[in-house]
């Protein structure tokens, strides 16, 4: 299609009784008299889609009958959408206006006929897909979307329906502006307000009532990319489940679909479905990215049919159309492909009542809250808004500990409980501390887990009456082991520290078990983490260079907790923070003489490898199991190596400060201030 293309006509043409001022009055003749309209072709909220033969010519066209009496005063809408096209139709992957009618019962707008129909009606019919043809498609809708913000369009409701195959030579064609605002035109500087668009394409910042711009498109096109390589939907589940997945960006790659997917696809996907949208790739910069620069020759993009992603379409192309436009958002119901015996996430009734105040985890009466079912002991910790009880099950005296979130405090947004919700949800080990119960309230959200009667590893070690390198040991590797799990559920905590690892009791060293998922974050892609957080004694260097990061953080505190257990006190110390920074960056730290004369070997050689500054070359939790220290070492010898030194190490800090919980202000750990 090209701008000057003969079949199109030039003119915009209104009733002569209700002219429009901003779309000008060239051509008074009415819509019947230009038009024939021929068989419908579509459905929509406010009208009806025809196709019409121009009674001239003979061309077809599409044309969108809008009924003005259900749009309630609305019209601004439709002349909103018009001049939108009017000022983007000359691209070749937008949908062209050819002309505009207005009467006192309706709207026409006729439109460039898409051929082809649907553009994932298309890929459903066809007999090879490949990752290289997916690419075809996104490169196209990227186009689009750039010369729609290059205008300062933002478009808003991006998704499959809005995506037309005009005809193979022309490619997709982007459609349906109703929705479209041009952002010189927004209410405040800082963007739009107006909640709108398909409920499983809308972006977290719209969600959450923030002003809002282009960046939404760039989530919606990054579910559609998504869908295109996948076969399905991101997000999935009720409404309310689906608004919390987005708005912590909680999916998955589910290898039974995405294993023969190249990783410069996730990673631009991971790209553009980040929550803030400050970091959020652009279209530009997505046209640019590492996958669009593969090579069409490359066979890891070309070669492979995706036959397990044109079933997955060809399902949600049965369902939608079952279903229709209107219903769009309860689309998202588990398809049979989703079926919970083949894919792990989130059941659809994670969250019950979705008309109640609160919002739980486990079965129980809709609309039940936490003081129905759970009585509050005795505060442990309190930080901030953030308050840590011993709390009581009504029913049956069970003991659990109660995260206590008040809701409103910048510090502790509703994007990160349920981030950290969603992960605890999606992880179950016995060396992962349990949540039992979650639940949202007007003024709190309150999590409920288990109780580690044991407190904090340090107190184990200051409690044992003799502590060896095997006790040390056994601590790692259960440390190890939770790890090596979480990192394979693809979750990296991002704040390992002694006093985030529990022991469900005192009398065992292996009862140990990770808890604090709050920095945590689903790492999609390698080094597809971005925002810097931690406590500085543990945090890794390449946090701190603002290198972009995943599980491998979590290897080097590993590192400094595991120096820590030996020897009482940590690899790096330095009183100002800038200083403690510079070493951590450079990897500066030595095995001291004191302290370390009788530790084995094998010990210094497994920190050694876990503290390099160098993420790449980082040990994983599953080879630092195989490293000798675990393997190849007689317990006997591990047994004779007491590490009472590190005993009264630790237990000077702890007289230091005033609780177990508050470890964190000994002298050697400056700070427990995020970094940013």
């Amino acid at each position: 299609m090209s701008e000057t293309s003969s079949k199109h006509r030039s003119t915009l043409s209104v009733d002569a009784s209700h002219p429009t001022e901003n779309l000008g009055n060239p051509n008074p003749k009415p819509f019947e008299e230009l038009y024939e309209i021929d068989k419908k072709i579509g459905n929509g909220s406010f009208g009806t889609v025809h196709v019409a033969r121009d009674r001239e010519r003979g061309d077809e066209y599409a044309v969108k009958v809008i009924d003005r009496s259900k749009l309630k005063g609305k019209d601004y809408e439709v002349f909103g959408e018009a001049q939108a096209l009017r000022e983007l139709s000359s691209h070749p992957h937008i949908v062209s206006l050819v002309d505009f009618f207005v009467t006192a019962r309706f709207f026409n707008i006729v439109l460039e006929l898409a051929q082809d129909g649907d553009l994932f009606d298309s890929i459903a019919k066809r007999k090879r897909y490949t990752e290289n043809d997916g690419r075809t498609v996104a490169k196209e809708i990227l186009t689009a979307v750039s010369y729609i913000h290059s205008k300062g369009f933002v478009h808003r409701d991006l998704k499959p329906e809005n995506l037309l195959m005009a005809n193979k030579s022309e490619g997709v064609q982007v459609a349906d502006f109703g929705f479209a605002k041009n952002m010189l035109a927004a209410p405040t500087s800082a963007g739009l307000v107006t909640c709108c668009g398909t409920q499983p394409y809308f972006a977290p910042e719209i969600l959450q009532g923030t002003p809002y711009g282009k960046p939404v498109d760039m989530w919606s096109c990054g579910v559609i990319l998504y869908m295109l390589l996948g076969g399905y939907q991101p997000f999935q589940g009720g409404r309310q489940l689906v608004f919390r997945q987005i708005i912590a960006a909680d999916y998955e790659y589910h290898d039974m679909y995405w294993g023969p997917i190249s990783i410069e696809a996730k990673q631009l996907i991971t790209r553009m479905l980040a929550i803030d949208p400050k970091v959020r790739i652009t279209a530009e910069e997505a046209l640019n990215s590492s996958w669009m620069a593969i090579s069409d020759s490359d066979e890891s993009i070309s070669s492979r049919h995706l036959e397990a992603t044109i079933d997955g379409i060809e399902e949600f192309n049965a369902h939608r159309h079952l279903k229709g436009v209107i219903h769009l958002a309860n689309l998202v119901k588990k398809l049979p492909h989703w079926h919970a015996s083949k894919l792990t996430f989130m059941p659809k009734d994670t969250f019950a009542g979705t008309n109640s105040d609160s919002n739980r985890l486990t079965k129980g009466k809709i609309g039940q809250k936490f003081d129905d079912i759970y009585s509050l002991e005795s505060q442990e910790y309190q930080k901030g808004s953030t308050a840590v009880w011993k709390g009581k099950q009504k029913e049956g005296q069970k003991i659990f500990a109660v995260k206590d979130f008040k809701r409103g405090d910048p510090q502790s947004t509703d994007t990160e409980v349920l981030n950290e919700v969603a992960i605890l949800r999606s992880l179950q080990h016995k060396y992962v501390v349990k949540l039992h119960d979650y639940f949202e309230e007007s003024s709190r959200f309150l999590l409920v887990m288990e109780f580690m009667r044991g407190g904090c590893v340090f107190d184990r070690i200051c409690e044992n009456e003799k502590y060896t390198e095997c006790n040390a040991r056994d601590l790692s590797k259960a440390l190890l082991t939770g790890c090596m799990y979480m990192h394979s559920c693809g979750v990296a905590h991002r704040d390992l520290k002694p006093q985030n690892l529990l022991l469900e009791t005192r009398s065992s060293d292996c009862s140990l078990k990770i808890a604090d998922f709050g920095f945590a974050r689903r790492v999609h892609t390698p080094l597809s983490l971005l925002s810097g957080c931690g406590t500085p004694t543990y945090v890794a260097p390449e946090i701190l260079k603002f290198h972009p990061h995943d599980q491998s953080v979590d290897m080097w505190s590993i590192g400094v907790i595991l120096f820590i257990l030996l020897v009482g006190y940590p690899p790096f110390m330095e009183e100002r923070q800038r200083d403690l920074f510079c070493k951590i960056r450079l990897g500066e730290f030595r095995f001291k003489s004191k302290g370390w004369e009788g530790i084995s070997q094998q010990a210094k050689d497994l920190i050694s490898s876990l503290l390099v500054v160098d993420p790449g070359s980082r040990l994983s939790a599953k080879k630092a199991l195989e490293h000798d220290w675990f393997c190849n070492m007689d317990e006997r010898t591990l047994l004779k190596t007491s590490l009472s030194d590190s005993q009264r190490q630790l237990k000077i800090s702890m007289e230091k400060t005033s609780a177990p919980d508050q470890l964190e202000d000994a002298p050697w750990v400056t700070s427990v201030t995020p970094v940013v």
